[in-house]
């Protein structure tokens, strides 16, 4: 008896949930199409133990010209002549390390396809192309 529900209680909890999923598919939709700092990685990469199918590097969003500095001061450290440094492999590298607090390693040990990935993101961001 307690659990009989009027019509009108039905249809609005089909109300509720179709727009709850028509909210939730577009949040799922405006992240794809939002999202291009997410690098989905050519196979499963192992690395000290934990296995990864993507990289996050929206955290390039909320990085700042000290970022950028650090980054060029640590390529030169190393003894990496880059003219452009958004072009080059370390120093993307670098930047993607320092957006997502994974060690350079992590990113260094990468097949070359999603090194190529990580460092086409990182550059074009810095360099502003979509």
């Amino acid at each position: 008896m307690g659990d009989t529900k009027s019509k009108s209680n039905v249809d609005e909890d089909i109300e509720v949930k179709d727009t709850a999923i028509a909210v939730q598919e577009e949040k799922i939709s405006g992240e794809v199409e939002d999202n291009d700092l997410l690098v989905h990685l050519s196979k499963p990469y192992k690395f000290d133990g934990d296995t990864y199918t993507e990289v996050n590097l929206a955290a390039l969003d909320t990085m700042n010209t000290n970022d950028m500095v650090a980054g060029e001061k640590w390529i030169q450290k190393h003894g990496i002549f880059a003219p452009a440094p958004e072009m080059n492999t370390e120093y993307c590298c670098y930047m993607a390390a320092r957006a997502t607090n994974l060690p350079i390693e992590f990113f260094k040990g990468l097949p070359l396809k999603d090194a190529a990935k990580i460092r086409g993101v990182v550059g074009n961001f810095i360099m502003g192309q979509d």
